[in-house]
């Protein structure tokens, strides 16, 4: 995957969570009440074929963000661990 497309997943991604990063504070009613309408939407996910986000993946974008010190290179997506790897 080249650079160009790593970064346009992570500005979708900081599209995605902006709403529970951002400075403004909401009631948690309504943070969790704007996860859920997340969650039942259809996207159009760069680089993939699925069209829903998950909670638990909403929340670990934020808390990568977050923990990154607010660095969009925390969104990009990571390698994954079995890759090149012979199968069982």
């Amino acid at each position: 995957m080249d650079e160009q497309m790593k970064k346009l997943i992570a500005v979708f991604r900081f599209g995605v969570i902006a709403d529970f990063v951002g400075d403004r504070a909401l009631p948690r009613g309504k943070l969790e009440e704007l996860l859920k309408d997340k969650c039942a939407r259809q996207w159009d996910i760069p680089g993939s074929v699925r069209t829903s986000i998950g909670e638990s993946t909403i929340k670990e974008w934020a808390c990568r963000y977050k923990r990154s010190g607010n660095k969009l290179e925390s969104l990009y997506p990571l390698q994954r661990s079995d890759k090149c790897k012979p199968g069982p």
